[in-house]
């Protein structure tokens, strides 16, 4: 069962194609991420980007203080980990919170040069969750 301040994966994926719809435009499919123990993910490809959406986990959710994990851990390791991953920073690499679906987006732009687009995505997710599960094993 979902903590009440979360949602599911499925039901963000409904409420990006309804605001999408409202625009006139076509939602992405997004590509469930799963077997990761810091984070629930999908990711799409859109155009030469990559378009990631995290939600935290029933173990996060179990921590101590989870909200200070989902607003100051899980941030902070996903600006190291896409500097590194991507080599680049803002504006081409942009993250942000959403307060109605209590969860972090991070957007990739200009990557078409990428071969396997979706390898790409798997590694830089696992990437995160090696760097955020080292962080949760450590005090918070």
């Amino acid at each position: 069962m979902l903590d009440e301040q979360f949602v599911a994966v499925g039901d963000a994926a409904e409420v990006f194609g309804s605001a999408a719809s409202a625009f006139g435009a076509t939602a992405p499919t997004f590509i469930p991420a799963e077997g990761y123990t810091t984070f629930r993910a999908e990711y799409a490809e859109i155009d030469s980007d990559l378009v990631f959406h995290f939600f935290a986990t029933p173990e996060i959710n179990k921590l101590p203080d989870p909200w200070r994990y989902w607003r100051e851990s899980f941030p902070d390791g996903l600006q190291r980990v896409a500097t590194e991953h991507f080599g680049d920073g803002y504006p081409r690499i942009k993250a942000a919170y959403s307060d109605d679906l209590a969860s972090w987006w991070l957007r990739a732009s200009h990557y078409d040069h990428i071969l396997d687009l979706k390898e790409y995505a798997r590694r830089f997710l696992a990437k995160l969750d090696a760097v955020l599960d080292a962080t949760t094993r450590s005090p918070l």
